[in-house]
């Protein structure tokens, strides 16, 4: 009977007013995602629960001192993450503050391909690392920010030789190229086929951490490969490789089949 009349008193511009509030909370959340402000995030709302109980239970002392502490961490975390903070205002002033919900994967999807004949043709070796689910900020900081919008062009001027990036891997967040030349993790596999060189061994190290999806050329061969939850398809052409993304990317009912494991 209580929840009965609690719905019956909700009305639209609620409904209206949570979805706002809850749509800001996931993007701050994909702000912070995979950075050392998630743990200052823990920080603020500890002493938020706790600023709420002291007020509950009348502890004037304790409220005066954690209000004034959650003045002096709001400070500090926008000192610290200022750089963030930017990045994040500069997308909000190009309409892309839910560039998760609407960045056009298609448009991701087919600048990759195209740059991936283009590089593939001449045999320029790449790694094109593609953030998923699990935050990668800390390999963004390895390399050089960028925040571009990805292109073909961009991606084709990175990855040609002699150029000062074109060694380590390029992180895309949404459809942005967030960072150049960053390094990964190696893999620990014992097992990895020799043959397999440094980019390989650092896809499959990055997939077997997170749910990233990386793809790798190979500037010996020319060949391609796709790497996913340490699982490397290897030997594969732009066709497939564009229809695995789809299907990882814009998900239907039927899943790839993967190629055998890099063991």
């Amino acid at each position: 009977m209580f929840l009965l009349n609690l719905f019956t008193h909700i009305r639209f511009f609620d409904v209206v007013d949570i979805t706002i509030v809850a749509l800001i909370f996931y993007w701050l959340f994909n702000l912070i995602k995979g950075t050392k402000a998630v743990q200052m995030s823990i920080g603020l709302a500890i002493i938020l629960i706790a600023t709420f109980f002291a007020q509950r239970f009348e502890l004037q002392t304790l409220t005066w001192l954690l209000k004034n502490l959650w003045t002096i961490w709001i400070i500090v975390f926008i000192i610290v993450f200022q750089t963030e903070l930017q990045s994040a205002l500069a997308r909000l002033g190009t309409g892309k503050i839910f560039g998760y919900y609407f960045s056009d994967k298609t448009y991701l999807i087919d600048e990759i391909i195209k740059s991936v004949n283009y590089l593939t043709s001449l045999k320029y070796g790449a790694l094109i690392v593609i953030e998923r689910d699990v935050g990668l900020q800390s390999l963004i900081e390895t390399g050089v920010k960028m925040h571009a919008y990805l292109s073909t062009e961009l991606l084709n001027t990175i990855f040609a030789p002699n150029t000062i990036l074109h060694d380590g891997a390029i992180i895309i967040q949404h459809n942005e190229i967030a960072s150049a030349g960053s390094i990964l993790p190696l893999s620990k596999d014992p097992h990895i086929p020799k043959q397999f060189g440094t980019r390989h061994r650092a896809a499959l190290g990055l997939t077997e951490e997170t749910d990233a999806i990386v793809i790798v050329l190979s500037e010996e061969t020319g060949s391609i490969s796709l790497v996913k939850g340490g699982i490397i398809s290897q030997g594969i052409d732009s066709l497939t490789l564009k229809k695995s993304l789809e299907e990882i990317l814009m998900p239907k009912k039927e899943s790839f089949t993967w190629g055998k494991k890099g063991k």
